[in-house]
């Protein structure tokens, strides 16, 4: 689905792809993810979502975790109610999922 929406900018209309490299800086794909994952439009998590972004983070490539917990904060701290709360399910999916993977 989340394929069909970066293709489709409106219902119908293909826009173009841009894939500047082959492989995608973590951090800023690690961003996209939280900043969907909080979204304001959504009405409950999205735990796919939130699955991707912990196993984003249990790779561990450079400063991932760091931006992670930076992005949650600021989106926990938002004047939304429903962004903090998805921020906060988040947090709590990534907490559960990167204890299981540091035993």
């Amino acid at each position: 689905m989340s394929d069909y929406r970066e293709r489709f900018g409106r219902v119908g209309v293909e826009t173009e792809v841009r894939h500047t490299d082959e492989h995608p800086d973590p951090t800023a794909q690690l961003q996209r993810y939280i900043d969907r994952a909080c979204d304001p439009s959504n009405y409950e998590p999205n735990l796919a979502l939130d699955l991707e972004i912990a196993d984003l983070i249990n790779q561990k490539k450079g400063s991932a975790p760091r931006q992670a917990a930076v992005a949650i904060v600021k989106n926990v701290n938002s004047r939304n109610p429903n962004v903090a709360l998805l921020a906060l399910a988040v947090r709590r999916i990534i907490e559960c999922i990167c204890l299981l993977y540091s035993c």
